[in-house]
């Protein structure tokens, strides 16, 4: 597979060879997409992560390139369209600070993560919280349900927050994963962007996620993913339909199935077939995607 990576990231005595970060844009599929740069980030943040975690000797290389995509994150291109309450927001950045503390402890970003994590403890006692303005999806509470358990993991700080929200996680999921706090359905893109999020700080309860992901999907000669049961209308989250399968939940499968090797295979054969190998800097959401679905790992 041709690399996606592009802006290389100069890296001064680094052991290890250099990451690149490919700039982000509010895009996907080439249509306009709220949220899709900070997505890219994160996508990002979390293959570098991951790709450290496997070869120690590139954490140097890792931690400079995650520099990088922290000031990214907090740059006023990521964070257009997000209230300041937005859980996904929050969860993103603390999620990618999280990779910078796993490769590079007590940095100069820790106080960061710090902060944005005692937040969001303290504001999901609530319940929980908005993505966008009047807009509430529990599956975007992941990125901080991993990242609250990393910083008790890697600061020592108190789980009971992150133990918290992964059992009402847990409960959401065994009475049938709501779309949203306004829409019930359970779907495909929701339960796979979950079970992705969830993979670095909570793997258990990741695995949870993806297996109920797969009764959505068909393995065979072509395997791909139904966003609904019953069919439906695409949507903005599903992106196109064809033959009855999802664009968006088959992609997203990559980093949801990391746990189950006879799906992920089966999944990254279809990316494949579909053009993956082709994606670069004019597509970087899709590629980062893409890249994270075959690095994505348990980070501690």
């Amino acid at each position: 597979m041709r690399s996606v990576e592009v802006a290389r990231v100069p890296i001064a005595d680094a052991p290890g060879p250099a990451f690149e970060v490919m700039p982000c844009r509010a895009t996907v599929l080439g249509k306009a997409f709220r949220g899709a740069s900070m997505l890219c980030i994160a996508f990002q943040a979390a293959s570098i992560t991951s790709s450290a975690l496997e070869d120690p000797t590139r954490r140097g290389a890792a931690a400079e390139a995650l520099e990088l995509l922290v000031e990214q994150a907090l740059a006023p291109a990521a964070r257009r369209g997000f209230p300041p309450n937005s859980v996904l927001y929050r969860g993103l950045v603390a999620l990618v600070l999280a990779g910078l503390e796993r490769v590079a402890p007590n940095n100069a970003r820790t106080s960061l993560f710090d902060e944005i994590v005692a937040a969001l403890a303290r504001d999901l006692d609530a319940g929980w919280l908005p993505t966008y303005k009047g807009e509430t999806y529990p599956c975007d509470h992941a990125p901080a349900a991993s990242a609250l358990r990393l910083h008790a993991v890697l600061r020592g700080s108190s789980p009971d927050a992150a133990n918290r929200l992964a059992a009402r996680m847990r409960r959401a999921l065994a009475s049938g994963f709501p779309a949203s706090t306004a829409d019930r359905t359970e779907r495909a893109t929701t339960l796979a962007f979950t079970a992705a999020f969830l993979l670095p700080g909570e793997p258990e309860l990741a695995a949870h996620f993806a297996e109920r992901f797969v009764t959505f999907c068909d393995r065979g000669l072509v395997t791909a993913c139904r966003e609904w049961k019953q069919p439906r209308r695409a949507d903005a989250a599903s992106g196109p339909i064809i033959a009855g399968y999802s664009v968006g939940a088959t992609a997203l499968g990559l980093p949801a199935t990391r746990m189950l090797p006879a799906w992920h295979g089966a999944l990254e054969l279809t990316a494949f077939a579909g053009g993956a190998h082709a994606l670069d800097e004019e597509h970087p959401l899709e590629a980062a995607l893409v890249r994270y679905g075959q690095t994505a790992r348990a980070w501690h």
